[in-house]
């Protein structure tokens, strides 16, 4: 499904050109290495090599309970860079990393009895409840930037139904494309998560909240057994992988890199002059390639939306039928339905974190078609982009470098042209 966004952007000029380097390969060599593991989470392989208290780049295994958690991230730290030893440097990142995931996992976990967590908030409709700091922040963003998708949270349940489908048949029951009942009930929801009236989210400070719940609304999702109005989604990553960043990087850890499997990276590094690189990914004839690499040095934020899997753990999110049809959990709060501009779409920002990246570039990739414009906007509001389609790549910041463009059979991207209209 594809539709278009609402309203405009300001007019830049058509063309973009991208510096191609191959300086620093030695930088980048050594770099390298933090990003198999982040590729790991996706592509499942290198782990193993990293994991230890040696000196050097390593895995920062999770530690305690709720270890499902963390199964979604992947962080890895350059030890041994300060006066510590790597061993105890080692068991205090593991710490914080380990604490931080099930803070904030728990937090946005839907189902999950948890003091404080979203699934607190969605059982108590109308009533004052006190959040987890994480979700009462996370929420309050949401309010800043006027996004009100994660009121979604009954489509997004019942959506995910989809992902256990092991046969296309099977679809029918659960996917609303397929089934004309459920894509007007996942209109339904829609409209009532559009209507301020019908469910919003009240901050009263001191990370108390209250959901406010129409009568209507509750009458509806108890008829159709659709539980809670609110889940994040897709964009609860976006939130943890901040969180998780945050709580290291306040404890004074810097030298690492934080990522989940779906797309959102968090690089700490904001000294060391390390060069640092990240796959850019695209779908060619159906099956996901990497197509170039992005070279960038300091601290830096990626969020990289794409409707293609490439690793098993897509499953969680992604499925693709028969025929190759992707159905993926970005779904529109225009009527419920998966929504996606582009296969692939990398937005970056040196000042934003993840969760307010996406924030700003997601009007930007749910919608019918990216433009000039839209990638203006994004650039205007401190994020920058890559945007992968028809074997090129076009990218908003000149200064970007761009290493190792894929050139196959009868296929070779470029590093410059003029963004499609």
């Amino acid at each position: 499904m594809r539709r278009t966004r609402r309203g405009g952007s300001p007019h830049i000029p058509k063309t973009f050109k991208i510096e191609i380097s191959d300086r620093h390969v030695k930088a980048r060599i050594i770099a390298a290495v933090v990003f198999l593991v982040i590729s790991a989470v996706s592509l499942g392989y290198g782990v193993s090599v990293l994991t230890g208290t040696d000196k050097g780049w390593q895995f920062i295994s999770f530690s305690g309970d709720g270890a499902e958690y963390a199964a979604s991230f992947a962080l890895t730290y350059e030890l041994g860079v300060t006066d510590k030893l790597a061993r105890n440097e080692n068991r205090e990142i593991r710490r914080i990393y380990s604490e931080a995931c099930l803070k904030a996992g728990r937090a946005f976990d839907a189902y999950a009895v948890s003091p404080g967590n979203i699934r607190a908030l969605n059982e108590a409709p109308n009533e004052v409840v006190e959040l987890d700091s994480v979700l009462y922040d996370a929420l309050a963003l949401l309010e800043q930037y006027g996004n009100r998708t994660v009121y979604l949270g009954p489509a997004f349940r019942f959506y995910e139904n989809v992902f256990s489908c092991t046969e296309d048949w099977q679809l029918e029951d659960f996917d609303p494309e397929s089934n004309e009942e459920l894509g007007a009930l996942f209109d339904r929801i829609a409209a009532y998560a559009r209507d301020p009236d019908s469910v919003r989210v009240e901050l009263l400070g001191e990370n108390r909240a209250r959901l406010h719940v129409s009568e209507e609304y509750q009458a509806f999702l108890a008829y159709e057994e659709l539980g809670g109005a609110l889940d994040f989604g897709w964009m609860k990553n976006a939130f943890i992988t901040d969180y998780i960043a945050d709580s290291l990087t306040s404890a004074g850890y810097t030298r690492g890199s934080v990522a989940s499997y779906d797309g959102y990276t968090r690089n700490m590094d904001d000294g060391s002059g390390t060069m640092y690189s990240l796959n850019i990914f695209d779908c060619m004839d159906g099956a996901a390639a990497v197509v170039a690499r992005l070279d960038y040095q300091g601290a830096m934020t990626f969020v990289s939306y794409r409707d293609f899997p490439i690793s098993a753990m897509d499953s969680q999110r992604i499925y693709v039928t028969a025929d190759g049809e992707r159905k993926t959990l970005y779904l529109s709060l225009e009527d419920g339905l998966p929504c996606a501009a582009a296969d692939s779409l990398t937005v970056y920002s040196d000042t934003l974190g993840c969760a307010e990246t996406m924030l700003l570039s997601m009007p930007v990739f749910q919608q019918e078609k990216i433009s000039v414009d839209d990638l203006t906007y994004l650039t205007d509001c401190g994020g920058l982009a890559v945007l992968a389609g028809d074997r090129k790549l076009f990218v908003t910041d000149s200064k970007v470098v761009l290493n190792s463009l894929y050139d196959g059979y009868e296929v070779e991207y470029t590093g410059s042209g003029t963004v499609p209209e």
